[in-house]
């Protein structure tokens, strides 16, 4: 099952906060072949417990889609765009509990 978060800041970081091992696709409101990949939910560039503060030319919409499932996201994406996600170069070179050491999570 996948979770769409449309600007919806405090119910994306609820389900981070319940789904740490899952997975999410990071998009602006028009999904893009370009723009699209995937990331663990540990992953510090979409974290918001990790992430550092943005700057002000940071867009202001987004679009998270989440899922515990990195199946479902990936046939999503097959399915929709024709496209096969790109993975993270960030998250999905660490394991978890590397990633986990490199920036503390906030509870």
């Amino acid at each position: 099952m996948i979770e769409t978060f449309n600007n919806d800041e405090k119910g994306y970081q609820a389900w981070i906060e319940n789904n740490p091992d899952g997975f999410v696709i990071d998009s602006n409101p028009n999904p893009s072949t370009e723009s699209l990949y995937l990331h663990t939910a540990a992953c510090r560039t979409i974290n918001p417990f990790r992430r550092k503060p943005k700057g002000r030319n940071a867009p202001k919409s987004y679009i998270k889609m989440c899922s515990k499932n990195r199946k479902d996201l990936e046939n999503w994406a097959m399915r929709k765009l024709r496209i096969t996600l790109k993975q993270c170069q960030i998250c999905f070179k660490l394991t978890p509990a590397e990633a986990s050491d490199t920036i503390p999570l906030k509870h």
